[in-house]
């Protein structure tokens, strides 16, 4: 949990776990791959159905997270086991962060939520892909220590693909 100045009022941001079928998750994902449709020229999806991901986010190997700001669903994320990487790898997803609140944090607030949990939950490194784009997500990355990494498993041959990878065992403290 956090609080944000939000023009002179405070603001509490509340990071929880959540399902991925829970209605304020539902509508989040769905305006995600709404916009991604918008920003690739794609097909958008026909309903909150078809946005739900694929995968095991379920814990105790993946999780998925939920941002909230007075009630509203404002950023959302998930990590789970990637197929493609080497032992101990997750697979971050689905981070999104609503244009209202873009530029305040909160999709950096997710992603260190998100890093954390992998960390405890024994994953060592997040391998994750975004795209050309998403020019607001390639910065974050890159500011957050992420190192580029060469395009895996569905995104090798797409040339709109900037893949990533962060080692997650460089922050953890008393580990062996």
């Amino acid at each position: 949990m956090t609080a944000t100045e939000d023009g002179g009022a405070v603001t509490e941001t509340v990071i929880r776990p959540t399902g991925l079928t829970e209605p304020l998750t539902r509508s989040l994902v769905f305006r995600q791959w709404t916009e991604m449709a918008l920003r690739y020229e794609a097909p958008p999806p026909c309903s909150e159905d078809d946005a739900i991901p694929s995968g095991r986010f379920d814990p105790p190997d993946g999780l998925f997270l939920l941002a909230e700001r007075a009630g509203e669903a404002v950023g959302c994320g998930g990590y789970r086991p990637c197929a493609e990487g080497p032992p101990g790898t997750a697979e971050v997803k689905r981070l999104f962060v609503d244009p209202t609140v873009r530029g305040t944090g909160l999709g950096r607030l997710v992603m260190e939520a998100l890093e954390a949990a992998a960390a405890v939950a024994g994953y060592e490194r997040l391998w994750l892909e975004t795209g050309t784009a998403q020019p607001e997500a390639i910065a974050l990355y890159d500011t957050s220590g992420y190192d580029r990494i060469e395009p895996y498993g569905e995104y090798k041959e797409s040339p709109l693909s900037v893949c990533f990878a962060k080692d997650l065992s460089a922050g953890r403290r008393g580990s062996a």
